[in-house]
């Protein structure tokens, strides 16, 4: 089981290329590092399931549509093929012109609460307050970065229609950055 730290997180520096197909090649080197770390003569690298949460599906899915034959299986978790709408757009650029204002944490302090229901929210505040101290972790300019990547990033849905693996969806009937609808459109 591999967890990256995505370029610009956790001890993970920004990239050059912070775009969802930047991100994807970080993923194939890192495959590539484990990969030789078992197998010396440089295995092959095939079978792999691939996971992604949120903009993590983003990546997964730009990764899925370079380099189907590694995947055995793409799971995305609450994300979607589709681009940004134009009111998506919108609002991301706001937030980005808020952080600048106003720093990460500050942003991520809303940004996180937003993600539960209120009443989910309110009955496990202790987890709700963990997730957003993490976000103390996130410099400024690493939330841009992602923001405008996804901004940027194209319709793949085709990728969902043409991949010949297993694919598999986890939605939420409440998801506020997924609306059930939509994700039940690529499903």
């Amino acid at each position: 089981l591999i967890i990256p730290d995505l370029p610009g997180s956790g001890k993970s520096e920004l990239i050059n290329d912070m775009s969802m197909e930047g991100m994807a090649e970080v993923i194939k080197e890192i495959l590539n590092f484990e990969v030789s770390k078992v197998s010396p003569t440089g295995g092959d690298l095939e079978g792999a399931v691939m996971a992604g949460h949120s903009m993590g599906g983003y990546i997964g899915l730009a990764f899925a549509e370079k380099y189907p034959e590694i995947l055995s299986s793409l799971a995305l978790v609450h994300s979607s093929a589709f681009a940004d709408s134009e009111e998506k757009k919108a609002n991301r650029l706001k937030s980005i012109e808020f952080v600048k204002k106003n720093g990460a944490y500050e942003f991520l302090k809303a940004a996180i609460v937003d993600l539960f229901t209120e009443k989910w929210a309110s009955e496990n505040a202790a987890i709700v307050e963990a997730q957003v101290e993490k976000g103390k972790a996130f410099t400024d300019e690493a939330i841009v970065q992602y923001y405008r990547a996804m901004i940027a990033r194209p319709d793949r849905t085709h990728v969902l229609k043409n991949f010949p693996k297993p694919i598999l969806f986890i939605i939420g009937e409440h998801d506020k950055a997924i609306p059930f609808d939509q994700s039940m459109q690529q499903c």
